[in-house]
């Protein structure tokens, strides 16, 4: 496997649609597989990467129409993959913790913030399970990546829940994200933003209910 992901690894420079579909479905098929190693890593930051590089282009509005639906296509494509990314695989916590925190503060990565939060929290959660049965923590594992600081996920994800019906919604989400993390921004906010900001997100889903009310 190791050898297979490094020969799909040599197309990533290959710029066309075609390849870059096909590459997105082998990782899909991957990570649907298990994933034994980190070595497969780069995949992941491929998804992230291409998504990142569509949305580019799709905002500087040169593109055919063509190229647009082309483009498009391709967002949703990367979002079906981190959708469908099962942190439950076997490899796959130690592939995913904690490298994907650095796609949380960078802005061309907006649009990734509803799987890559459910990823996170899930991630979380099976890190607390793992604590309380005394268990081996895989999640401690760490190497070396761009991590964001504490503060630096503060800022941007209150930046998100301070403007919460934009960009299809993200405030809940960062609010949601903001709570799964706590103990990555600091050790002392945990119990009050444990009976805060569920109340937040209980206001924010009440807006968003009344809103569809009115529809």
């Amino acid at each position: 496997m190791f050898l297979v992901v490094k020969a799909v690894e040599t197309v990533f420079g290959d710029h066309r649609s075609k390849v870059k579909v096909a590459v997105l479905g082998f990782i899909k098929e991957l990570f649907s597989s298990g994933v034994e190693n980190c070595s497969a890593w780069g995949l992941v930051a491929y998804v992230f990467r291409e998504f990142s590089r569509a949305t580019s282009r799709l905002e500087t509005g040169n593109l055919s129409e063509r190229e647009a639906v082309a483009e498009t296509a391709l967002q949703t494509l990367c979002l079906h993959v981190l959708d469908t990314l099962d942190v439950s695989a076997s490899g796959m916590t130690r592939l995913l913790w904690p490298r994907l925190l650095q796609f949380v503060v960078p802005a061309q990565y907006t649009g990734t913030l509803v799987p890559l939060s459910r990823c996170l929290r899930e991630l979380v959660e099976r890190q607390e399970r793992a604590e309380e049965k005394e268990e081996p923590n895989y999640l401690c594992y760490q190497e070396r990546a761009k991590l964001p600081t504490p503060q630096a996920l503060l800022v941007r994800l209150l930046v998100l829940a301070c403007s919460p019906y934009e960009g299809g919604g993200h405030g809940a989400v960062a609010l949601q994200l903001l709570k799964t993390l706590h103990r990555a921004i600091h050790r002392a906010v945990g119990i009050p933003w444990m009976a805060q900001i569920p109340s937040l997100l209980q206001y924010l889903e009440g807006k968003v209910s009344a809103g569809r009310g009115l529809i």
